[in-house]
């Protein structure tokens, strides 16, 4: 009995594995196709690599989405994280006097990753 649960659960990991690659294939190759499209028909290459940043941002919600309950912290973490980066790169490049003020997203970001880990540890979840 405990072999079979062995083999489906390998065999259930190696499906989520194949999917996970393939949904992450796919977001790449559709962010680099917009950010050709955008670049060559509007000529915003300069800020058009600001989708890149995004699509790793986009790549951990995935993760954490296609992961097991356990392990999807960790990807909304590295999402909240890099997702506050991208935040910082949008705000400066829109208006570059935000500079001096945008970098206060970073660690408001910290701030709210702490809180939910607080909140996580007090109700005793994973």
């Amino acid at each position: 009995m405990e072999e079979v649960k062995a083999n489906m659960s390998e065999g259930q990991s190696s499906r989520e594995s194949r999917l996970r690659a393939a949904a992450s294939s796919s977001l790449w190759s559709l962010i680099v196709l917009v950010y050709l499209v955008i670049g060559f028909l509007f000529e915003f290459w300069h800020p058009g690599w600001l989708l890149f940043p995004f699509g790793a941002c986009l790549q951990s919600l995935l993760n954490a989405s296609l992961s097991a309950p356990g392990k999807r912290s960790a990807h909304l973490t590295s999402a909240l994280i890099i997702g506050s980066v991208c935040l910082f790169l949008l705000l400066g490049t829109l208006n570059h006097r935000m500079w001096s003020v945008a970098w206060l997203v970073i660690p408001l970001a910290v701030a709210i990753q702490q809180i939910t880990r607080l909140i996580r540890i007090w109700r005793d979840e994973p």
